[in-house]
């Protein structure tokens, strides 16, 4: 590409990301569709893997703007929210994590206290306990996410295993709420964090048993008994590699 071609791209890529951060503060169902415009967006730029993307410059604007999209409630039914959480975890997915690590970092501390707020809550109906559950299934599902971006190097694998006991500590609280969707969110964020942790996951198996136990008993709900199968799964593999 030649560097004309390339500042072309670049002006292009700028002036529609100027413009959807615009419009993301107009009418709820203008905001899904800007969101879903950024879901795509970002995911033109997935399979650019090490090489140097033209996105980077963009994403901590592009992130800023979602987070603020989740903290709006004029959307029916929380359905903006949650559409702001789903690309939110395609801008993570699509980044290139060496350029981006520092703010996906950011990213996850911001996460971690949005999801140590939920379990402050003040829950007093059903409806309260369904909003709280669904709001902490989309904070796991970022998490996830984040973990499995910077678990994917050994240049940013670290930030993780820094980050792992505070992300447990407040998944082994979210299992308490007890709500399967929860449940099902938790158990694959936790099961990203085993497979980046490596060795250094068994020192949460103590705690976490019960949980494994609860979630493998669980058969009505098959979706969540099926992930923790597959955490086990994963987690007797480690556990094999150490012998």
């Amino acid at each position: 590409m030649s560097r004309t071609q390339l500042l072309g791209r670049l002006e292009k890529l700028e002036r529609i990301v100027t413009v959807l951060r615009e419009i993301i503060n107009d009418a709820p169902n203008i905001a899904q569709k800007v969101c879903g415009a950024i879901y795509y967006l970002a995911q033109g730029y997935e399979d650019a893997g090490t090489s140097s993307s033209l996105l980077t410059q963009h994403i901590p604007r592009i992130i800023s703007e979602l987070l603020n999209t989740t903290e709006r409630t004029d959307g029916s039914d929380f359905k903006l929210r949650t559409c702001a959480y789903e690309t939110l975890n395609e801008v993570v997915r699509s980044s290139n994590v060496v350029e981006t690590s520092i703010i996906i970092l950011e990213l996850l501390k911001s996460i971690l206290h949005k999801l140590g707020q939920t379990l402050e809550l003040q829950i007093v109906s059903s409806d309260d306990r369904e909003k709280q559950g669904d709001l902490q299934a989309s904070l796991c599902a970022v998490i996830q996410v984040i973990i499995q971006k910077l678990g994917s190097t050994e240049e940013t694998k670290p930030s993780i295993l820094q980050a792992a006991d505070s992300i447990m500590f407040l998944f082994l609280r979210v299992f308490a709420c007890r709500s399967s969707t929860v449940h099902e969110e938790a158990m694959l964020a936790i099961g990203a964090l085993a497979h980046a942790s490596g060795p250094e996951f068994e020192k949460y198996m103590p705690e976490f048993y019960k949980y494994l136990e609860m979630g493998l008993q669980n058969f009505e709900e098959y979706e969540v008994c099926a992930i923790t199968v597959g955490v086990i799964s994963d987690y007797c593999q480690l556990s094999y590699k150490l012998t």
